[in-house]
């Protein structure tokens, strides 16, 4: 299985890896442009009602949290390592070692973009909508209501959906619907405007692209593919036990 990862990653190890910058560009000025045309009049809206919109956003907001996220990829990084040392089947030894490679891959994906998220929000310091002021920005203030760009929760959700993308490519529509949805959730309950939404989202989905490229590169989880997002390899499952579904 090593020498395996060995020969994956000699054959690759002088190709560049794609961080895919056009994404972070195409956000960034969409985000842009958010600002100036929607952000004021929808965070005006949402400040104004209590609508079942906003209520709706209330109880599916809390997905943006990282929390659950991490307590499920240790679940599945534990239950692969307990079944790469304990069980002699070749194939489910190999499906182990994939799902351990996928959750790994999750954990970082999400623990490095929201640390990066915070570490903007302390950098740009913008004003939450609660002070119904678009535009103003206290660099370095710290706190609730200065840490508004980017979402936070949005980044989380950018992440996890994106590397769900990656993972199982033919959930690709449903997953982009539900990131929409639960990232601007953050809108509807009146916690960011638009623009922070759209670029957390952007945030997110860059490095879960990124860190498929690397692993990539390196010959883990997944396949480069050349003018294309990379792809899983093939034999990755969801569970180590019988009668596993496998992506494909």
């Amino acid at each position: 299985m090593l020498k395996s990862i060995v020969r994956r990653s000699n054959r690759h190890r002088h190709s560049p890896v794609d961080y895919h910058p056009e994404w972070l560009i195409l956000g960034g000025n969409i985000a842009l442009l958010s600002a100036f045309v929607f952000d004021e009049p929808v965070a005006r809206f949402f400040r104004s009602t209590h609508s079942e919109l906003k209520s709706f956003g209330t109880v599916i907001t809390e997905v943006g949290n990282s929390g659950w996220i991490f307590a499920v990829a240790g679940v599945l990084l534990l239950q692969a390592l307990k079944h790469l040392r304990a069980v002699d089947c070749r194939s489910i030894r190999y499906n182990a070692f994939l799902v351990m490679q996928a959750a790994s891959y999750v954990i970082l994906t999400v623990a490095i973009s929201g640390l990066t998220a915070n570490l903007l929000k302390w950098l740009i310091g913008r004003t939450r909508p609660a002070l119904e002021s678009t535009f103003t920005f206290a660099p370095f203030e710290g706190g609730h209501l200065y840490a508004s760009f980017p979402s936070g929760h949005a980044t989380t959700i950018g992440a996890i959906m994106m590397s769900i993308y990656l993972l199982a490519p033919i959930l690709r529509l449903p997953i982009l619907i539900l990131a929409l949805w639960l990232g601007f959730s953050r809108v509807m309950v009146g916690a960011h405007y638009p623009s922070d939404v759209i670029a957390g989202l952007a945030l997110g989905a860059w490095f879960a692209l990124s860190f498929a490229s690397i692993f990539a590169r390196y010959g883990l989880l997944f396949r480069k593919m050349e003018r294309d997002f990379p792809r899983p390899r093939s034999g990755l499952r969801l569970t180590s036990g019988p009668d596993p579904i496998a992506i494909k």
